[in-house]
């Protein structure tokens, strides 16, 4: 478990936490940090412009065709640091990320 502000190019994410829930708990990707741009145009980055705090982009692209803003202090459950989501298998994702949970 890490903040998001804490994640680094190629950490495996499973999931992150927020008050609003757990996100993309089976949909699991390499995380490709980047700075926080609100204006980027993705139709995501703009959401967060109000919220209190630092911002960071965990990914941009990459899974998906939109950016992955999260405040840095949100919560995410990662798998082993530098493992591609590639190089997991669905089932082993799972198990981790229960782990994890404990």
């Amino acid at each position: 478990m890490a903040r998001a502000g804490d994640i680094v190019y190629s950490d495996l994410i499973l999931a992150a936490v927020s008050r609003h829930g757990t996100d993309y708990f089976n949909d699991q990707y390499t995380a490709h940090p980047q700075p926080y741009n609100p204006a980027c145009g993705c139709g995501v980055c703009c959401h967060l412009t109000h919220e209190p705090g630092p911002v960071v982009v965990l990914s941009h692209g990459h899974p998906w065709e939109t950016c992955d803003p999260r405040l840095a202090d949100t919560l995410t459950f990662q798998g082993e640091r530098g493992r591609s989501a590639a190089n997991v298998q669905p089932e082993t994702r799972a198990a981790r990320g229960l782990k994890s949970l404990l």
